[in-house]
């Protein structure tokens, strides 16, 4: 869990495929998807976030950059 400002808070966020890191160039040809829950206790709401179509570039190399740099 990772606290934010305001009172927010944001779960551990996973990706698909699980793979990603060792499945090569055939893990590009997947749709990748990022997931987690999002948590504001001022308006106690909470919400799953998905971003699909992550996976837009030609190379492991520039989506694990993109991935670290996530959050």
């Amino acid at each position: 869990m990772t606290i934010l400002p305001g009172n927010r808070r944001i779960s551990k966020f996973s990706i698909t495929p699980k793979n990603c890191e060792t499945g090569g160039k055939s893990s590009l040809k997947e749709n990748w998807v990022i997931r987690y829950r999002y948590y504001d206790d001022n308006r106690e709401i909470s919400k799953e976030v998905w971003i699909s179509d992550f996976n837009r570039v030609n190379t492991l190399e520039v989506d694990f950059r993109y991935q670290k740099n996530a959050f």
